[in-house]
């Protein structure tokens, strides 16, 4: 056969190149089916969200060591709906609704509510001006108006705490002599 495919060029030919072609056919079909394997495999396995009940009972999360009442319908990353200690969580917030989350802190029951009800009529007097659109921003602008609140409070207060500490220095030389040491009511 060898000899007959010596003297005739056409059929030589014809042999190499169905050997290459058929081993570069082998080929192509292994990697698509590797590409298909992996597509099959990428889909089972990709992470899906799971839609979360509205009602589902709130758990605990703590952030920055305060702990917080969190319902899971508003952690807006699935990755984090989950209790325990977190850097960050990003929530969804809805306008005007602070009441889903509950801080559990070591601050008494009627002092949170009452906190989030200045911070929700701080943002809801940011948002009646107009120029903020974003729900973001006007709930950083309504922290920064509460923070300046603070700081003049703060500023009144030493100024109270200076005008007393004055009146103290006077007073105390008219005091008999073993009530002049400052600690001294303290003591009694």
């Amino acid at each position: 056969m060898t000899d007959y495919a010596a003297h005739h060029p056409k059929i030589a030919k014809r042999a190499g190149r169905s050997a290459s072609a058929g081993l570069a056919f082998a080929l192509a079909t292994l990697v698509v089916l590797i590409v298909a394997g992996a597509g099959i495999v990428a889909l089972l396995l990709w992470p899906r969200s799971v839609p979360v009940a509205p009602d589902a009972p709130s758990f605990p999360i703590t952030v920055g060591g305060v702990l917080f009442n969190v319902p899971p319908a508003a952690i807006r990353v699935p990755l984090q709906r989950r209790p325990g200690a977190q850097d960050r969580v990003f929530l969804i917030a809805v306008r005007g609704q602070v009441q889903g989350v509950t801080t559990m802190a070591d601050v008494p029951v009627k002092t949170s509510p009452t906190a989030l009800q200045y911070l929700d009529k701080a943002i809801r007097a940011v948002m009646s001006t107009g120029g903020v659109v974003e729900t973001n921003r006007a709930v950083v602008l309504a922290a920064l108006q509460i923070t300046g609140e603070l700081f003049e409070v703060n500023a009144s207060l030493k100024s109270h705490d200076d005008s007393i500490r004055a009146l103290c220095d006077y007073v105390r030389p008219l005091l008999p002599p073993a009530k002049r040491q400052p600690g001294a009511a303290a003591a009694q």
